[in-house]
Protein backbone atom coordinates (compact mmCIF):
# COMPACT_ATOMS: atom_id res chain seq x y z
CA UNK A 1 0.00 0.00 0.00
CA UNK A 2 1.40 3.22 -0.56
CA UNK A 3 1.26 5.50 2.43
CA UNK A 4 0.68 9.55 2.12
CA UNK A 5 3.29 11.61 3.36
CA UNK A 6 1.63 14.68 5.45
CA UNK A 7 2.39 16.97 2.51
CA UNK A 8 -0.03 15.27 0.19
CA UNK A 9 -2.29 15.00 2.20
CA UNK A 10 -2.78 18.38 3.10
CA UNK A 11 -2.95 18.95 -0.85
CA UNK A 12 -5.54 16.65 -0.47
CA UNK A 13 -7.23 18.26 1.87
CA UNK A 14 -6.88 21.19 0.49
CA UNK A 15 -8.47 19.98 -2.96
CA UNK A 16 -11.02 18.74 -0.95
CA UNK A 17 -11.65 22.36 0.80
CA UNK A 18 -11.64 23.76 -2.81
CA UNK A 19 -14.12 21.84 -4.62
CA UNK A 20 -16.42 22.11 -1.53
CA UNK A 21 -16.27 25.59 -1.79
CA UNK A 22 -16.87 25.11 -6.09
CA UNK A 23 -20.10 22.90 -5.62
CA UNK A 24 -21.47 23.50 -1.59
CA UNK A 25 -24.72 25.68 -1.95
CA UNK A 26 -25.26 28.65 0.20
CA UNK A 27 -22.72 29.49 3.32
CA UNK A 28 -23.53 30.59 6.35
CA UNK A 29 -20.94 31.81 9.31
CA UNK A 30 -20.40 30.12 12.10
CA UNK A 31 -20.81 31.21 15.74
CA UNK A 32 -16.66 31.29 15.46
CA UNK A 33 -17.22 33.66 12.45
CA UNK A 34 -15.55 30.91 10.06
CA UNK A 35 -17.70 30.24 7.01
CA UNK A 36 -19.88 26.76 6.61
CA UNK A 37 -21.27 25.61 3.42
CA UNK A 38 -24.31 23.94 3.84
CA UNK A 39 -25.08 20.38 2.81
CA UNK A 40 -27.86 19.08 0.32
CA UNK A 41 -31.68 19.82 2.01
CA UNK A 42 -32.05 16.32 1.83
CA UNK A 43 -28.97 15.14 3.71
CA UNK A 44 -30.33 18.02 5.95
CA UNK A 45 -34.08 15.84 6.41
CA UNK A 46 -32.08 12.39 6.37
CA UNK A 47 -29.74 13.74 9.53
CA UNK A 48 -33.11 15.24 10.92
CA UNK A 49 -34.30 11.89 11.10
CA UNK A 50 -31.52 10.43 12.61
CA UNK A 51 -31.53 12.28 15.24
CA UNK A 52 -34.85 11.91 16.34
CA UNK A 53 -34.34 7.95 15.74
CA UNK A 54 -31.30 8.26 18.02
CA UNK A 55 -32.76 10.38 20.59
CA UNK A 56 -35.81 8.13 20.78
CA UNK A 57 -33.64 4.64 20.87
CA UNK A 58 -31.27 6.10 23.59
CA UNK A 59 -31.29 9.07 24.50
CA UNK A 60 -27.96 11.18 24.72
CA UNK A 61 -25.54 11.78 27.22
CA UNK A 62 -24.50 15.09 28.02
CA UNK A 63 -21.92 15.35 30.91
CA UNK A 64 -20.76 19.07 30.19
CA UNK A 65 -17.10 17.70 30.99
CA UNK A 66 -17.38 14.38 28.75
CA UNK A 67 -19.48 16.44 25.93
CA UNK A 68 -17.19 19.60 25.62
CA UNK A 69 -13.97 17.53 25.36
CA UNK A 70 -15.59 15.14 22.58
CA UNK A 71 -16.24 18.13 21.14
CA UNK A 72 -12.77 19.90 21.20
CA UNK A 73 -11.17 16.96 19.60
CA UNK A 74 -14.04 16.71 16.82
CA UNK A 75 -13.03 20.13 16.68
CA UNK A 76 -9.40 19.36 16.23
CA UNK A 77 -10.00 16.27 13.86
CA UNK A 78 -11.98 18.50 11.37
CA UNK A 79 -9.71 21.31 11.38
CA UNK A 80 -10.54 23.49 8.02
CA UNK A 81 -13.48 21.19 6.63
CA UNK A 82 -15.61 23.91 5.37
CA UNK A 83 -18.97 22.09 7.12
CA UNK A 84 -19.92 22.27 10.03
CA UNK A 85 -19.13 18.89 11.94
CA UNK A 86 -21.79 18.16 15.24
CA UNK A 87 -21.11 15.35 17.79
CA UNK A 88 -23.14 13.96 19.93
CA UNK A 89 -22.84 10.92 22.76
CA UNK A 90 -25.70 8.44 22.80
CA UNK A 91 -26.52 6.88 26.27
CA UNK A 92 -25.80 3.18 26.04
CA UNK A 93 -23.33 0.67 26.64
CA UNK A 94 -23.16 -0.39 23.24
CA UNK A 95 -20.07 0.01 21.89
CA UNK A 96 -20.32 1.75 18.82
CA UNK A 97 -20.13 5.19 16.08
CA UNK A 98 -22.16 6.43 13.71
CA UNK A 99 -22.19 9.23 11.33
CA UNK A 100 -25.16 10.13 9.74
CA UNK A 101 -26.40 12.57 6.92
CA UNK A 102 -26.54 16.41 7.39
CA UNK A 103 -23.18 16.03 8.98
CA UNK A 104 -23.68 14.67 12.82
CA UNK A 105 -21.21 12.17 14.45
CA UNK A 106 -22.08 10.13 17.28
CA UNK A 107 -20.08 8.02 19.86
CA UNK A 108 -21.63 5.91 21.92
CA UNK A 109 -20.90 6.11 25.71
CA UNK A 110 -19.84 2.57 26.00
CA UNK A 111 -17.18 3.24 23.11
CA UNK A 112 -15.90 5.95 25.34
CA UNK A 113 -15.49 3.89 28.28
CA UNK A 114 -13.75 1.31 26.35
CA UNK A 115 -11.46 3.65 24.57
CA UNK A 116 -7.89 4.48 26.27
CA UNK A 117 -6.61 7.78 24.89
CA UNK A 118 -6.99 11.05 23.14
CA UNK A 119 -5.44 9.59 19.99
CA UNK A 120 -7.93 6.66 20.13
CA UNK A 121 -10.77 8.93 20.35
CA UNK A 122 -9.64 11.33 17.08
CA UNK A 123 -9.54 7.67 15.34
CA UNK A 124 -13.09 6.69 15.46
CA UNK A 125 -13.98 10.42 14.69
CA UNK A 126 -11.51 10.42 11.84
CA UNK A 127 -13.34 7.14 10.40
CA UNK A 128 -16.71 8.73 11.36
CA UNK A 129 -15.69 11.93 9.03
CA UNK A 130 -14.57 9.91 6.37
CA UNK A 131 -18.37 8.10 6.11
CA UNK A 132 -19.58 12.04 6.43
CA UNK A 133 -17.20 13.31 3.76
CA UNK A 134 -18.39 10.49 1.24
CA UNK A 135 -21.84 12.02 1.61
CA UNK A 136 -21.08 15.37 1.25
CA UNK A 137 -23.24 16.31 -2.44
CA UNK A 138 -20.41 18.98 -3.61
CA UNK A 139 -17.40 16.67 -3.99
CA UNK A 140 -16.63 15.92 -7.63
CA UNK A 141 -16.12 12.91 -9.31
CA UNK A 142 -12.46 14.75 -10.08
CA UNK A 143 -12.00 15.10 -6.38
CA UNK A 144 -13.01 11.26 -5.53
CA UNK A 145 -10.41 10.18 -8.29
CA UNK A 146 -7.78 12.54 -7.01
CA UNK A 147 -8.51 10.92 -3.70
CA UNK A 148 -8.63 7.53 -4.78
CA UNK A 149 -5.21 7.76 -6.59
CA UNK A 150 -3.43 9.79 -3.38
CA UNK A 151 -4.74 6.86 -1.03
CA UNK A 152 -4.54 3.64 -2.67
CA UNK A 153 -3.02 2.38 -6.06
CA UNK A 154 -5.09 -0.90 -5.76
CA UNK A 155 -8.92 -1.60 -5.86
CA UNK A 156 -10.41 1.95 -6.40
CA UNK A 157 -12.61 2.97 -3.22
CA UNK A 158 -15.50 5.03 -4.20
CA UNK A 159 -16.12 6.96 -0.93
CA UNK A 160 -19.47 8.54 -2.22
CA UNK A 161 -23.07 7.51 -1.46
CA UNK A 162 -24.34 5.51 -4.54
CA UNK A 163 -28.08 4.76 -3.09
CA UNK A 164 -27.97 1.26 -4.67
CA UNK A 165 -30.28 -0.07 -2.03
CA UNK A 166 -31.34 -2.80 -4.53
CA UNK A 167 -27.89 -4.85 -4.66
CA UNK A 168 -27.62 -8.58 -3.71
CA UNK A 169 -26.71 -8.07 0.40
CA UNK A 170 -23.34 -9.43 -0.65
CA UNK A 171 -22.55 -6.99 -2.98
CA UNK A 172 -23.83 -4.92 -0.62
CA UNK A 173 -21.65 -6.23 2.16
CA UNK A 174 -18.88 -5.74 -0.06
CA UNK A 175 -19.19 -2.19 -1.27
CA UNK A 176 -19.96 -1.15 2.58
CA UNK A 177 -16.46 -3.30 3.65
CA UNK A 178 -14.50 -1.20 1.14
CA UNK A 179 -15.79 1.81 2.53
CA UNK A 180 -14.77 1.08 5.83
CA UNK A 181 -10.94 0.17 4.45
CA UNK A 182 -10.73 3.71 2.88
CA UNK A 183 -12.41 5.19 6.19
CA UNK A 184 -9.75 3.72 8.10
CA UNK A 185 -7.27 4.95 5.46
CA UNK A 186 -8.30 8.77 6.00
CA UNK A 187 -9.06 8.64 9.46
CA UNK A 188 -4.74 7.34 9.58
CA UNK A 189 -3.69 10.32 7.61
CA UNK A 190 -6.01 12.69 9.73
CA UNK A 191 -4.18 11.13 13.17
CA UNK A 192 -0.80 11.74 10.82
CA UNK A 193 -2.04 15.45 10.38
CA UNK A 194 -2.83 16.38 13.41
CA UNK A 195 0.03 15.31 15.35
CA UNK A 196 -1.64 12.05 17.25
CA UNK A 197 0.08 8.45 17.66
CA UNK A 198 -1.30 7.02 13.99
CA UNK A 199 -0.88 3.63 16.10
CA UNK A 200 -4.26 4.14 18.01
CA UNK A 201 -6.25 3.48 14.58
CA UNK A 202 -4.90 0.18 15.57
CA UNK A 203 -4.87 -0.39 18.79
CA UNK A 204 -8.85 0.90 18.27
CA UNK A 205 -9.20 -2.18 16.02
CA UNK A 206 -7.60 -4.52 18.41
CA UNK A 207 -10.32 -3.35 21.12
CA UNK A 208 -13.45 -4.11 18.99
CA UNK A 209 -11.53 -8.01 18.57
CA UNK A 210 -11.14 -8.46 22.41
CA UNK A 211 -14.61 -6.56 23.06
CA UNK A 212 -16.55 -8.99 20.52
CA UNK A 213 -14.94 -11.71 21.84
CA UNK A 214 -15.39 -11.21 25.56
CA UNK A 215 -19.39 -10.58 24.48
CA UNK A 216 -19.52 -14.03 22.86
CA UNK A 217 -17.31 -16.01 25.39
CA UNK A 218 -20.14 -14.49 28.25
CA UNK A 219 -23.59 -15.90 28.32
CA UNK A 220 -25.75 -13.13 27.89
CA UNK A 221 -27.64 -14.00 31.45
CA UNK A 222 -23.86 -13.12 32.91
CA UNK A 223 -23.41 -9.62 30.96
CA UNK A 224 -27.23 -7.55 30.88
CA UNK A 225 -24.91 -4.37 29.90
CA UNK A 226 -23.89 -5.73 27.09
CA UNK A 227 -27.04 -7.60 25.37
CA UNK A 228 -27.98 -4.39 23.43
CA UNK A 229 -24.62 -4.77 21.36
CA UNK A 230 -25.25 -4.44 17.55
CA UNK A 231 -22.64 -6.66 15.87
CA UNK A 232 -21.01 -4.97 12.72
CA UNK A 233 -19.09 -8.64 11.58
CA UNK A 234 -21.60 -8.46 8.24
CA UNK A 235 -20.44 -4.92 7.22
CA UNK A 236 -16.82 -4.72 8.83
CA UNK A 237 -14.17 -6.41 6.89
CA UNK A 238 -11.87 -8.75 8.73
CA UNK A 239 -9.80 -6.93 11.08
CA UNK A 240 -6.34 -8.88 10.77
CA UNK A 241 -6.55 -7.80 6.96
CA UNK A 242 -6.98 -3.94 8.17
CA UNK A 243 -4.60 -4.00 11.04
CA UNK A 244 -1.72 -5.87 8.55
CA UNK A 245 -2.49 -2.57 6.09
CA UNK A 246 -2.16 0.21 8.59
CA UNK A 247 1.13 -1.33 10.76
CA UNK A 248 2.47 -0.98 7.17
CA UNK A 249 1.65 2.56 6.71
CA UNK A 250 2.80 3.08 10.45
CA UNK A 251 6.20 1.47 10.15
CA UNK A 252 6.70 4.76 7.69
CA UNK A 253 6.26 7.38 9.60
CA UNK A 254 8.24 8.63 12.90
CA UNK A 255 5.68 8.28 15.63
CA UNK A 256 8.37 9.01 18.62
CA UNK A 257 7.00 12.82 18.90
CA UNK A 258 3.46 11.99 18.01
CA UNK A 259 0.56 12.47 20.59
CA UNK A 260 -1.71 9.76 22.70
CA UNK A 261 -3.36 11.77 25.17
CA UNK A 262 -3.95 8.83 27.47
CA UNK A 263 -3.73 10.76 30.37
CA UNK A 264 -5.61 13.75 29.81
CA UNK A 265 -8.38 11.19 28.19
CA UNK A 266 -8.81 9.13 31.10
CA UNK A 267 -8.93 12.20 33.68
CA UNK A 268 -11.93 13.35 31.53
CA UNK A 269 -13.86 10.13 31.44
CA UNK A 270 -13.25 9.56 34.89
CA UNK A 271 -16.70 9.44 36.70
CA UNK A 272 -18.53 8.55 33.50
CA UNK A 273 -21.71 6.25 33.63
CA UNK A 274 -20.98 2.73 33.26
CA UNK A 275 -24.15 0.33 32.42
CA UNK A 276 -27.51 0.95 30.73
CA UNK A 277 -30.67 3.20 32.77
CA UNK A 278 -33.22 0.48 33.81
CA UNK A 279 -36.44 1.48 32.59
CA UNK A 280 -39.71 2.68 34.53
CA UNK A 281 -41.93 0.86 35.08
CA UNK A 282 -46.02 1.51 35.36
CA UNK A 283 -46.36 -0.66 38.56
CA UNK A 284 -43.10 1.14 40.31
CA UNK A 285 -43.09 3.26 43.45
CA UNK A 286 -39.46 5.35 43.86
CA UNK A 287 -38.29 3.06 46.24
CA UNK A 288 -38.71 0.27 43.91
CA UNK A 289 -37.15 2.08 40.80
CA UNK A 290 -34.19 3.06 43.07
CA UNK A 291 -33.46 -0.73 44.32
CA UNK A 292 -33.34 -1.62 40.75
CA UNK A 293 -31.35 1.49 40.05
CA UNK A 294 -27.47 1.16 41.14
CA UNK A 295 -25.69 3.73 39.50
CA UNK A 296 -21.82 2.44 38.56
CA UNK A 297 -19.02 4.40 37.47
CA UNK A 298 -16.14 4.15 35.91
CA UNK A 299 -13.16 5.30 38.63
CA UNK A 300 -8.78 4.92 38.18
CA UNK A 301 -7.08 3.17 40.34
CA UNK A 302 -3.35 3.28 40.00
CA UNK A 303 -1.91 -0.68 40.26
CA UNK A 304 0.13 -1.57 43.23
CA UNK A 305 2.36 -4.57 42.85
CA UNK A 306 0.85 -7.83 42.91
CA UNK A 307 -2.91 -6.72 41.97
CA UNK A 308 -4.86 -9.43 39.66
CA UNK A 309 -7.86 -9.00 37.74
CA UNK A 310 -9.50 -12.05 39.76
CA UNK A 311 -8.76 -10.11 43.03
CA UNK A 312 -10.18 -6.71 41.42
CA UNK A 313 -13.11 -8.55 39.98
CA UNK A 314 -14.01 -10.23 43.48
CA UNK A 315 -14.58 -6.74 44.99
CA UNK A 316 -16.90 -5.38 41.92
CA UNK A 317 -20.92 -5.11 41.84
CA UNK A 318 -20.49 -6.23 38.12
CA UNK A 319 -21.22 -10.19 38.96
CA UNK A 320 -20.00 -13.26 36.95
CA UNK A 321 -18.79 -11.35 34.18
CA UNK A 322 -16.48 -8.64 36.17
CA UNK A 323 -13.26 -10.16 35.12
CA UNK A 324 -13.91 -10.63 31.86
CA UNK A 325 -15.53 -6.91 31.77
CA UNK A 326 -12.30 -5.27 33.63
CA UNK A 327 -9.90 -7.32 31.82
CA UNK A 328 -11.44 -6.01 28.12
CA UNK A 329 -11.72 -2.53 29.45
CA UNK A 330 -7.97 -2.43 30.02
CA UNK A 331 -6.94 -4.43 27.04
CA UNK A 332 -6.02 -7.48 28.72
CA UNK A 333 -8.68 -9.53 27.61
CA UNK A 334 -8.67 -12.76 27.76
CA UNK A 335 -5.35 -13.50 30.09
CA UNK A 336 -3.64 -10.39 30.79
CA UNK A 337 -2.80 -9.01 34.42
CA UNK A 338 -2.50 -5.13 35.48
CA UNK A 339 1.21 -3.58 35.54
CA UNK A 340 2.58 -2.32 38.62
CA UNK A 341 2.45 1.20 38.89
CA UNK A 342 0.07 2.12 35.67
CA UNK A 343 -3.34 3.34 36.17
CA UNK A 344 -6.24 0.76 35.07
CA UNK A 345 -10.27 1.31 34.58
CA UNK A 346 -12.23 -0.09 37.30
CA UNK A 347 -15.86 -0.08 37.69
CA UNK A 348 -17.76 1.38 40.88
Amino acid sequence: MNVLHRQQFIALLLCLIISALVFAGSARAGHDGAAYHEFSADARQQGREAHLAFAWTYGFYEEPKVLNYLRSVGARVTERLPYRIRFYILDTDDVNAYAAPGGCIYVTRGMLVHLNSEAELAAVLGHELAHVMGDIGGLDEVSRNTLRAMLDDGAELNLSNTGDTQAQPDMLHTRMRRYELEADRISFELLVLRGYNARALIDVIRMFDDYDRMVNDIPKSHAPHHQGLVHLSNIHPDNQRRIMMLQEAVSRFDAQHAEDGRGRYLAMIENIRFGNQPNLKATDSASDFLQRHEVRKLKLLRVEGGARYADLAADSSLGDSAEAVLRTLNRAYPVGEPISGEFIKIIE
